[in-house]
């Protein structure tokens, strides 16, 4: 017998706007119970603690995040990492969360008859 294991599913977001070209590989079937316990430490933070603040949303990031091509303003490539996190623009970041939700809720839950 084949040993189960969950599948993990994943998504290219293709970006388009100011930032067309850039892609965000996103994990749409993320841990319920781990994305949920980041979400919620992140809504009880002190929201004037800037670097507290990113490091959540880097915790939420990181739980459904796979990997992108975000290149910074010389074109040199923002490493995948909690570093390179930090060097991504504001609204790109708002952008790539936005998007990274709506692909986690958009996929179907698929039911068959028993």
């Amino acid at each position: 017998m084949a040993e189960l294991k969950l599948p993990v599913k994943v998504e290219t977001l293709h970006l388009n706007g100011d930032y067309t070209g850039f892609d965000f590989q996103c994990r749409t079937n993320p841990p319920w119970g781990i994305f949920m316990d980041k979400l919620t430490a992140l809504e009880k933070s002190d929201m004037t603690d800037a670097d507290g603040t990113l490091d959540r949303l880097y915790d939420i990031l990181e739980s459904v995040a796979v990997g992108w091509n975000f290149v910074d303003e010389k074109g040199k490539a923002i490493p995948f990492s909690r570093k390179g996190f930090r060097q991504v623009p504001l609204d790109l970041l708002h952008i790539t969360i936005k998007h990274a939700r709506e692909a986690i809720e958009k996929v179907p839950l698929e039911s068959k008859p028993v």
